[in-house]
């Protein structure tokens, strides 16, 4: 058995531990910044969901817009099998847009669906009736234009043969009165000069003033024939209700 000798000094050994305390200070709500970040991602998804609504609408639009020629119906129309052209309302843009979104498959998007379908019959049936009643309103309007039209014809008529029967007296002598008004009525001895080769035509020829005012058009066609200028012709037809009005002043 070993004893240990008094006389040998005693090593001692020192440990130290260190422990070191790390936190952090959270100074936020945690579920305040997942609703804001819920609420960002709901706002994108918006945006994004309004944006592909607005590409499909105008594919709508576009698919609708008339390309003939001659429609009157436009800008967007539907032909029918026979190819009558009828009015595509903005409204029934609207129910086709939500009819081909209400059908996309899943997973379809806005830019990749197909908008050239069969227009359902539950909106055909307006937009025919519509074309048909737009059509009689048309016929109706058109009858109405051609009544007035020939009522204001007639009435033109007679306003013209009350005036008419102002031409009085001897037919010669009254076309000379006239063709020495238009005379006076410029300075230019070119225009004097033309208006003579007028005067000249219209007693060559006959023409009467009530004649010419009861048929303008012809007695003007017949002078530019004869050689009269065109400009001349259309004065020497249209100042005869001045002359005879100025004839008129006491």
């Amino acid at each position: 058995m070993g004893l240990r000798n008094p006389a040998k000094p005693i090593t001692l050994f020192t440990v130290t531990f260190g422990v070191e305390f790390v936190y952090k200070e959270v100074t936020g709500d945690s579920s305040t910044a997942k609703g804001k970040k819920k609420g960002q991602s709901a706002t994108e998804a918006q945006k994004l969901q309004r944006a592909a609504d607005a590409g499909l609408w105008a594919r709508v639009y576009k698919h609708h817009r008339c390309r003939g020629k001659y429609c009157k119906q436009g800008p967007h129309c539907w032909p029918d099998e026979r190819g009558n052209h009828h009015r595509l309302l903005p409204r029934y843009l609207e129910q086709i847009f939500h009819h081909i979104k209400a059908n996309m498959k899943e997973g379809e998007r806005e830019d990749e669906v197909d908008v050239d379908i069969e227009i359902p019959s539950t909106i055909l049936r307006d937009v025919l009736d519509d074309s048909r009643k737009r059509k009689a309103e048309d016929a109706i309007d058109c009858r109405s234009c051609k009544a007035h039209v020939s009522a204001h014809g007639r009435h033109r008529e007679t306003i013209l043969d009350e005036g008419l029967d102002d031409v009085e007296g001897d037919r010669m002598d009254r076309l000379e009165e006239y063709c020495n008004w238009t005379l006076q009525q410029v300075k230019s001895d070119r225009w004097r000069e033309a208006l003579q080769a007028a005067n000249q035509f219209a007693m060559d020829q006959f023409l009467e003033l009530k004649s010419i005012l009861k048929h303008p058009k012809v007695a003007a066609d017949l002078m530019v024939k004869g050689g009269v200028k065109p400009g001349i012709a259309l004065q020497f037809v249209s100042n005869i209700n001045k002359f005879q009005q100025e004839a008129k002043k006491p």
